[in-house]
This record gives C-alpha cells, structure tokens and sequence, in this order.
C-alpha cells in the first residue's frame, strides 16, 4: 500500500532539505515527504498522487516563489484535493498579508521563517490529525448514507433481485473500492430469487424450462449480481470477472473475513449472509486500497449484511404471502398475521433508520465543532476568531460604540517548551486559556491566533478601561498556579492594545496596530501591556 503523502513547496533547495530532513526524523514511517522547487511542479506531482489514490494529508508551501505564489498555488490544491489541509511557511509576510491568505487559501496554520523544528513538527502532525479525524467522521457519514439507502429499498416497491442489485451497487459505489463495481453476491438454495412465476418485474428465466443438469448451474444476467441455486466451482464454465466460489470453503464461514491474497493479486472481504444461523448466501467484495483488515470497514459491512439478511427476510415472507393470497385462500387469518409481521418489521426500520439520524446529527454537530474550535484551549481558532471579530466589529462600528482588540503573547514560551517538553508546554496555553475566560464576560470575543499568541476583542469600552483590564489580566495570569514537574513556574504575559477605528475597513489593520504595541511591551521588559496610540511609528496609524 502506497503511504500517504506530506509535500513540501520551496524554490530554495536547502529549505526544502531542511523541511524533509526535519519531518522524516519527527513524523512516523507511515508517511513519505515529498518536495517541489515550485508551485507548478508541486501541481503536476499532486495531480499524479491523485490519479494514483494516494492520499495527501499535509502540504507545506512558501508564500514568496518565483511565478505562482503559495496562496494561489494553496487555493488551487485546495481545488484538487478539497481534504488536503495547508501550510503557510514564510518570512516576509506581515499580519495583513497572512489574513488575506488564510482567508483565500484556506490555510489550517501559518509558520514564520526561520521555523522552531519542534513547531513545524507539532503543527504537521497537528494537521495529520485533523486530517485523520474528518476523514473519519466523513467515512462514517458515508457508511450510515449507504445503510440509509440500503434500508428505504425495504419500503420500496422494488422486487427482491433489484432491491438487493441496488443495495450491491450502493457498497460498490464507496471509493475505498478499487477498481468500483467488482463484487458479487450470491444465494443458496433461493427459489423466491430465481422463480419468475412469484417476483413480479423480474428478467430471471423460469428455473421450469431448464433440465435438472443445468438448473444448478443457473445465473442471473446482472453485470454485479450473480445468483447460484447451489455454490459449487463452476470454473470450466464461468467468465474471468465471475467468482469460483467452492462449497467446502463457504461453508466453514460463519462470520465475514479479510484475506489478502486472492483472485487477480485483489485483497476481498468474504461476508456470509445469515437467517437465524443459516448460511442462504454469500458477499464477496474487493478492495485494491487496503493491506490489512479495517475496524471501520468490518462494523460497516456488519450491519450492511445483517440489513440484507432482513431484505432477503421480508422479501421471502412477501412471497409466501402472495402464494397463499392465490392457492390457500382458506388460510386468511394466516395471511393477516404474516402482514402484521411484516408492519412490524417496517416499523422496526424505521426505528433504526432514526436511529442512524440521530447519529448522522451527532457526528456533523461533533465536525463542526472542530471545525470552528482550536483543539488544545478550547477556544476559537484563528480562522473563526477573524469571522467573529469582523462580525461584532461591524455591527458596534455601525451603532458608533467603540471597540478594543488586544494581542496577548506568552513570555518566554520557547524556554517552558525547551526545558520541560511540549506537553507542559501545552498545559501551559490551557491554563492561559482559562484565565482569559474568567476574567472577560461573554460579550468578549476570545481566540487563540496561533502558536503561544491570542487574540481578545473587547466590545463597548474605551481605550482606558481596556488598558484597566489588561492590567488586572496581568495580575492574574502571574499569580496563577502553574506546577510543572513538580515546580512553581511563574507564567506572564505581554499584552498590545489598539481601538478599532471607524475608518478600518476590516479587522486585520487593528490587529497590525495591537501587534506593534506588542512588540514594544515585549522590548520593554514584558510582562506589561503597551497601547498603540502611545506609539511612534515612521509607518504611521495604519
């Protein structure tokens, strides 16, 4: 099996020898890192992953290249390969250009030049997860789609043949399958499958008209759907797209298997189907994409094969109901009760199936969270931060209320992160996280920007009583405890603050003034807060 992609995107050969040296040693085996010297080559080698169904979780590209840039190359991927999360990794970029960015490119982070190895690594791998886990929650949605589908044709007025031809073209349909449309299922001993006298809409020939010789031998003439009366090896007499199935081997299975090595080097799932331990039939499905048994893949076809094992139920009670509607007219109380059965199990699926809603429901209110949340504190991430802040900023801008943004970045981050790990590291933004919670109201607007820096949007308060409350968040976030390892570790803060000005046409140019008062409370000692309008600047109020 191919392993997944990470491609790294840079027209400076020993950046992109930096990158790939520095994620082979941090990153599992599981992936390889790929590099492109331009946005063009990056393209044609994503086109080729494509076309070869390898996945590509992760692609890391510089802004500044000659001919396509990394936000326009970023968009694109973003076209190819919609799933595909990306990287900004740059060093001239400022606020203004990174905003646009990511709200072009759709960027999952942004890295500045020269990189921290330990960033790069745990926001790669940040990444992977993220990847790994929609596409979860994505396959799982798809999985309850199929079964969904698959049930309704119970409801439907289809006959059997079709009904379960069409729930086989359903499974087939999912891209894990590969090459699509190669499998098959097939039925012992199903004289209501076969029997054209009893299943209205069939194109199965009458079993009558043939001799006993060949009636076992008898298939249907549906590309993806092969019934046998009896499983035997018929290899003299099928095509090389039919499946030998021997009868020895089916009947030693009574729970659905992976193997590995099978008909043309094709890796298949062989699923039994059962009516109360009775082997009737039998699945076979083959996958090109998977070396080894799936969880995901198995629970799938678990329930899969328990909703075709109550088709084939209903189904043959309906033709046994309509041959006692015609020859046993007598035995109308019988009839009555098979058809309340039968409501009951209708009703019983319809359980199910708002069942599955309900979880259909969970698993897309579950992706939208992430969607919106940064993982680690429980805040709004960058992207949504943005959304939010322009939202409230437009609307006080419009009512003339005055509105405070604020950039708070950790002291001495590197250092927590360097002499006791990235995991205390970590505790160290939850615990910021929550100071910042208690100490603004819900009105406040509260994101973490990225790395150990956050971003605070104060609604309806003027530049003094905001200065009053950055303060007091500096005493509160100094006389937090905060034990690592057994030790006190005094965590501060840097804090720039800048009102929102009526003339700003969006929220990035406040950003880029509280930035600037950061970086003078940071050259001023740190752990204090500096305001934007104390500032001189050859740049001017932008």
């Amino acid at each position: 099996m191919n392993r997944p992609v990470i491609l790294c995107v840079d027209d400076e050969k020993i950046i992109l020898s930096s990158l790939k040296a520095q994620l082979q040693n941090n990153l599992s085996s599981n992936f390889q890192i790929e590099i492109a010297e331009s946005a063009e080559e990056a393209l044609e080698i994503i086109q080729e992953l494509i076309k070869n169904n390898i996945d590509i979780p992760v692609v890391i590209a510089d802004q500044i290249m000659p001919g396509m840039k990394g936000d326009e190359f970023l968009c694109l991927v973003k076209d190819f390969s919609p799933s595909t999360l990306t990287i900004m990794l740059t060093g001239q970029a400022n606020a203004d250009a990174v905003g646009k960015a990511v709200n072009k490119g759709g960027l999952f982070r942004y890295l500045s030049k020269p990189w921290d190895e330990d960033d790069l690594v745990l926001t790669t791998q940040s990444a992977i997860d993220s990847y790994i886990h929609q596409n979860k929650l994505l396959k799982q949605t798809h999985y309850q789609s199929i079964l969904n589908q698959t049930l309704s044709l119970a409801l439907s007025t289809l006959s059997f043949k079709k009904q379960i031809s069409k729930a086989l073209q359903y499974v087939l349909s999912i891209p894990c399958f590969d090459p699509p449309s190669l499998g098959a299922i097939y039925f012992i001993n199903s004289s209501h499958v076969l029997n054209n006298t009893s299943e209205p809409n069939t194109d199965q020939p009458d079993p009558a008209s043939h001799d006993s010789d060949t009636t076992s031998k008898q298939l249907s003439a549906d590309k993806d759907l092969v019934y046998f009366q009896k499983l035997c090896d018929y290899s003299n007499n099928l095509s090389k797209n039919e499946i030998i199935i021997p009868l020895e081997e089916i009947e030693k299975h009574s729970h659905f298997i992976f193997k590995e090595k099978t008909v043309d080097h094709l890796a298949h799932y062989i699923c039994p189907l059962l009516i109360d331990g009775d082997l009737i039939g039998l699945i076979y499905i083959f996958v090109s994409s998977f070396s080894q048994e799936n969880e995901d893949m198995n629970s799938f076809l678990l329930s899969f094969i328990q909703t075709l094992s109550g088709m084939y139920r209903l189904s043959k009670s309906n033709h046994d109901l309509r041959i006692s509607n015609r020859h046993l007219e007598r035995h109308k109380f019988e009839l009555e009760q098979l058809v309340s059965h039968r409501t009951e199990a209708l009703n019983n699926a319809l359980i199910v199936q708002e069942e599955n809603n309900v979880k259909l429901k969970a698993a897309n209110t579950e992706l939208a969270y992430f969607a919106t949340t940064d993982s680690l504190t429980g805040l709004l991430n960058r992207r949504h931060f943005f959304a939010m802040a322009e939202q409230r900023s437009d609307i006080l801008k419009t009512h003339k209320k005055q509105c405070i943004i604020a950039m708070i970045d950790i002291d001495f981050f590197k250092e927590i992160n360097d002499n006791f790990g990235h995991e205390i590291g970590d505790i160290a933004l939850k615990k910021i996280a929550q100071v910042l919670t208690q100490n603004f109201d819900e009105d406040t607007v509260i994101g973490r920007f990225g790395g150990e820096e956050f971003s605070v949007l104060m609604p309806n308060l003027d530049i003094e009583t905001a200065l009053a409350k950055c303060k007091n968040l500096l005493l509160a976030i100094s006389s937090a405890e905060f034990i690592a390892l057994s030790k006190s570790i005094s965590l501060t803060v840097s804090i720039g603050i800048s009102k929102i000005k009526q003339s700003d046409k969006n929220i990035e140019k406040a950003l880029f003034r509280a930035d600037k008062a950061l970086y003078v409370a940071k050259e001023s000692g740190r752990n204090t807060v500096s305001v934007f309008e104390g500032i001189k600047s050859n740049e001017g109020d932008k």
